[in-house]
């Protein structure tokens, strides 16, 4: 089971648990409703985590892209220093 799934299973337990807790008779519309809200929380915190992620990536190929083009430009100096010292 993922680390994502595992937080979103402990949350579920946890729902549940207040609704224990509370140890009074609960209708399933309120149970629904306490878990509806619970999952877009989860939703919300899950998205946000999506978008770092997906600026993170972006970063990375662009660190990427910029070090391949400086390598590359360093070694065709080089090699270019090698060949007129010949």
């Amino acid at each position: 089971m993922s680390r994502d799934r595992r937080g979103a299973h402990c949350r579920l337990i946890g729902c549940l648990n207040w609704v224990a807790d509370v140890k009074m008779p609960t209708s399933f519309s309120a149970l629904h409703s306490v878990l509806g809200t619970r999952a877009r929380q989860v939703d919300a915190v899950l998205e946000t985590f999506s978008a770092s992620v997906d600026d993170i990536t972006c970063w990375i190929k662009t660190l990427q892209k910029e070090l391949c083009e400086r390598t590359t430009a360093t070694c065709i100096k080089r090699s270019s220093r090698c060949f007129t010292r010949l």
